[in-house]
C-alpha cells in the first residue's frame, strides 16, 4: 500500500467551458422554454415566423434564434440537423455564438455525425470572430490532436489568445505547456503567474497547480501551509485532485498538524468528486484504521471503485488484496490478472508484484525467488508497504 498523490497538471487539461454560458458578445446560448405537450402556442408560432424572417434577411441573430427554435423543438418540430445547419449560417453571416454552437453540436454528434476536424475549424472561426472561450477550445483540439495534427505550438498561442481575452482556463491550459517545456519554452515561473492568473479568477484547476507548485518547491520556496491553502480552494471547488492532495498534507501532517480524520475525509470528498486515487487512499485509510474503524471490507470496495475507473494504481491495490485474501478469497490468478492490467497501463507497482509470477512460477514459467526478490525489492524501496512485506517474508 502506498500514499497516492496526484503530483502533475499535464494531465489536467480541460476543454474550454461549452456551449450553455454567455458567449464574447454578450449573447446567451441558453433554449427557451419547451412548447409542452399541447401543441405550439400563438406567441411560440409568432417567434418562429418572427426568427424566420430576419433569417430569410441575412440576420445572424435571427438564425441563432431559429436554430435554437429547432433544437429545441419550441414552436416547430424538433431538427437538430436543421438547428446545426441554421448556427453555421449564423456563423457564417458573422454572429460568434453561431460558431460556437455548430462547433459543440459537431463536437458531440448531435443532429450530425460527430466531426471532430468540422468542430474545430468552428471554433476557431469563433476565435476569431472575438470568442476568448472559442480559443481555449480550438487550443484543447491542437493540444489533444483531435480532429487536426496534434501541435502545440498552435496551442499555446490559441490558449493565449483565450487567456488574454478573459478565458481563465486558456491561462492554466496555456500555464501547464510552460511548466512541461511543451510548445513553448519551459518557463515554471511563468507557469505559476498563470496558474495565479487563473486562481484569482475562482479557475480550480489553477488553484491546484499553485499547491503543486509550492508543495513540491517549482519556482516558488517549497511552502507546504500554502500549498494547504490552494489546495482546500481547489478542494472546496469540488475538484478533486485538491481534494487529494490537501488529504496527503494532512496525513503527513506537512504545514498542518497531522490529523488522520481530516485527511480521510478529504479523500472521500476527492473519491466523490471522481479522482479515484482518493478512492484508493480512503481505501487503504480503512485497510489500517487510520482515521476510520478498519474495515477490509469497505477497503476492497473502493480499491475496486478506483480500479474500474482505470487508476492503475487502484488496480495493484485490488491485485494485493486478492494475493492476501484481504476482505476476499486467496485468489492468486486475480491477483496476477490484476497486477498485469496495472502494469500494462503503467504503474510501477504493478510491475513490482509480478514479483508474485516469478515467486509462484505461475503461468507455466518455473518458479524464481531470485527474481521475485528483485522485483518485490523495487517496490518497497518506492514506498510500497506490501513489497516491503514480501521482501521479509522471503528473508530478503
Amino acid at each position: 500500500m502506498k500514499t497516492r498523490l496526484v503530483y502533475a497538471v499535464g494531465c489536467l487539461l480541460l476543454v474550454a467551458c461549452p456551449r450553455g454560458s454567455a458567449s464574447a458578445d454578450g449573447t446567451s446560448s441558453g433554449h427557451p422554454p419547451g412548447q409542452g405537450s399541447g401543441g405550439p402556442t400563438a406567441a411560440q408560432q409568432a417567434a418562429v415566423t418572427v426568427a424566420k424572417a430576419a433569417c430569410d434577411a441575412r440576420h445572424a441573430d435571427g438564425c441563432v434564434s431559429l436554430a435554437m427554435l429547432y433544437e429545441e423543438g419550441t414552436g416547430v418540430t424538433k431538427d437538430l440537423a436543421r438547428a446545426v445547419a441554421l448556427y453555421v449560417q449564423a456563423c457564417d453571416l458573422g454572429q460568434v455564438s453561431g460558431c460556437t454552437a455548430a462547433a459543440s453540436m459537431y463536437d458531440h454528434g448531435r443532429g450530425v455525425p460527430r466531426d471532430a476536424t468540422r468542430s474545430s475549424v468552428l471554433y476557431e472561426e469563433g476565435c476569431n470572430k472575438g470568442s476568448a472561450q472559442d480559443c481555449d477550445t480550438a487550443g484543447f483540439f491542437h493540444w489533444k490532436g483531435d480532429g487536426v495534427p496534434k501541435d502545440f505550438v498552435r496551442a499555446s498561442v490559441l490558449y493565449k489568445r483565450g487567456c488574454d481575452g478573459g478565458a481563465l482556463h486558456g491561462c492554466f491550459n496555456l500555464g501547464v505547456l510552460y511548466d512541461d517545456g511543451t510548445g513553448v519554452a519551459k518557463d515554471p515561473a511563468h507557469a505559476h503567474a498563470l496558474y495565479q492568473q487563473a486562481c484569482d479568477g475562482n479557475i480550480a484547476e489553477g488553484c491546484f497547480g499553485l499547491g503543486l507548485d509550492f508543495a513540491n518547491g517549482d519556482s516558488v520556496p517549497k511552502d507546504f501551509a500554502k500549498a494547504i491553502t490552494f489546495y482546500t480552494k481547489a478542494c472546496d471547488s469540488d475538484f478533486g485532485s485538491g481534494c487529494n492532495n490537501v488529504g496527503l498534507l494532512y496525513e503527513r501532517g506537512n504545514g498542518a498538524t497531522k490529523d488522520y480524520a481530516k485527511a480521510f475525509a478529504l479523500y472521500t470528498k476527492a473519491c466523490d468528486d471522481e479522482e479515484y486515487l482518493g478512492c484508493e487512499n480512503a481505501g487503504r485509510m480503512y485497510e489500517e484504521g487510520r482515521g476510520v474503524t478498519a474495515d477490509q471490507t469497505k477497503a476492497f470496495a473502493l480499491y475496486k471503485k478506483a480500479c474500474d475507473a482505470s487508476p492503475p494504481s487502484g488496480c495493484t491495490e485490488l491485485g494485493e488484496a486478492y494475493a492476501d485474501g484481504r476482505s476476499v478469497p486467496v485468489d492468486l490468478a486475480k491477483a496476477v490478472a490484476f497486477f498485469k492490467d496495472a502494469c500494462k497501463q503503467g504503474d510501477d507497482d504493478g510491475c513490482s508484484a509480478l514479483g508474485l509470477v516469478a515467486e509462484k512460477g505461475l503461468g507455466g514459467a518455473p518458479a524464481d525467488r531470485a527474481k521475485a526478490l528483485d522485483l518485490y525489492r523495487k517496490g518497497c524501496k518506492a514506498g510500497g508497504h506490501w513489497f516491503c512485506a514480501q521482501v521479509k517474508r522471503l528473508g530478503g
